[in-house]
């Protein structure tokens, strides 16, 4: 063919221009490297995220892309807040949340509300925001990529059972009360699809 050498076929300016865009998208969406001995360890944690966002994938596609996943957090003093996401389609569609102590049996709900439709997202400053478990992925990525060299942090990265994403927190190593930034999941169970 005209303009073939051994090197491979001659390549255009429009086609230099496509193949430049292909290779900056390549190296944007590649995580950027951890300094230092923390490398084998964000490595090895990226591997294992990316294994369960697969499993998350292929389970949230089998339901047709129906799902609901509980974040939860509790503290020394018995008091717990849960936020449930409900998500169709790669849109959060309700959201709900909760402030209470107690026990299976016996339980006070100190605060409560739902929202759906179009009022998702009105409650800003109680729950935890209201997004996709695929964004939950995308920040525990960028989480991974920032944490391994940062003294004074403990990082937990967590699954269950099925390999979902479970835990993907930080938080200060001297804080006495659980204090964790990011993600902690308490349940997800995915509906069967339409």
């Amino acid at each position: 063919m005209a303009g073939d050498d051994e090197a491979g076929p001659a390549v255009t300016a429009d086609a230099g221009v496509a193949l430049a865009a292909v290779d900056a998208a390549a190296v944007d969406a590649a995580p950027p490297p951890v300094p230092g001995p923390a490398a084998a360890l964000a490595l090895a944690d990226h591997v294992r995220l990316a294994a369960s966002r697969a499993t998350f994938a292929q389970l949230a596609a089998a339901s047709g892309g129906r799902y609901r996943y509980v974040q939860s957090i509790r503290s020394w003093t018995g008091v717990a807040a849960d936020t449930s996401i409900w998500v169709v389609g790669g849109r959060v569609v309700r959201r709900s949340f909760r402030v209470w102590r107690g026990d299976g049996r016996h339980q006070k709900v100190f605060a409560a509300w739902t929202e759906r439709g179009r009022q998702v997202g009105r409650h800003r400053d109680d729950g935890d925001r209201a997004v996709t478990m695929e964004a939950l992925y995308d920040e525990c990525e960028r989480t991974i990529n920032s944490v391994h060299h940062v003294d004074g942090l403990r990082f937990v990265l967590g699954f269950d059972d099925r390999g979902l994403l479970a835990t993907c927190t930080t938080e200060h190593k001297d804080c006495s009360d659980p204090c964790p930034q990011g993600a902690q999941i308490g349940l997800i169970e995915f509906e069967a699809a339409p």
